[in-house]
């Protein structure tokens, strides 16, 4: 009888692998969070902001259709916003956190991973279309290096993830990404 049940419990187990729909249920599960996410994420000002941006630019409106005033203001914000960017990154930098050393080896890791990923495919596009256009790919190259955003801080907080590991990520991105951005914006005008 031992015998005979073994072949039926094995097409169980590949018909419902987990027994009960267990599956199906982690998958509604994953989805139903990150539903949930990206609701969060799309009632952010910045999200709006962006969406309304881009159903702008959608239909051909640009910020010199705008009124005067209004096309002053939304161009000057833009400057303005680049100078307030570099400050913001400077303010996050915290050279104490990467002292840490229960963080090394995953920064290292992480670090790794992104930049040899970001690497392998920014030199491949590179390398493809620099015969026919050499600025499109210098670019692509240096934005696929470009450091982790500060962002990550306020998502880890506010989903309960460890705040000082995000701190530390975010810190050592933007020394390695300023010094790779530097470094290949000296070194690719020698690959063409």
């Amino acid at each position: 009888a031992a015998d005979a049940a073994a072949p039926q419990a094995a097409k169980q187990i590949v018909a419902d692998p987990g027994g009960g729909g267990t599956w199906r249920k982690v998958l509604l599960g994953g989805a139903f969070l990150l539903g949930k996410v990206l609701l969060k994420v799309a009632r952010l000002p910045v999200s709006l902001a962006f969406l309304i941006g881009v159903i702008l630019r959608a239909f051909g409106v640009t910020s010199s259709d705008f009124p005067v005033l209004l096309a002053n203001v939304v161009n000057k914000s833009a400057a303005c916003t680049q100078i307030v960017t570099i400050f913001g990154l400077g303010l996050f930098f915290q050279p104490h956190l990467l002292m840490q050393r229960k963080y090394f080896k995953r920064v290292a890791i992480l670090l790794f991973c992104k930049y040899s990923v970001a690497l392998a495919v920014g030199l491949t596009i590179y390398m493809a279309m620099r015969s026919v256009d050499w600025i499109v790919p210098t670019v692509l190259v240096i934005a696929l290096i470009m450091p982790t955003p500060p962002v990550v801080l306020a998502y880890a907080g506010e989903y309960g993830y460890d705040l000082d590991f995000a701190a530390v990520v975010v810190n050592a991105s933007l020394i390695s990404s300023f010094v790779l951005a530097f470094c290949l914006a000296m070194l690719l005008p020698y690959l063409r």
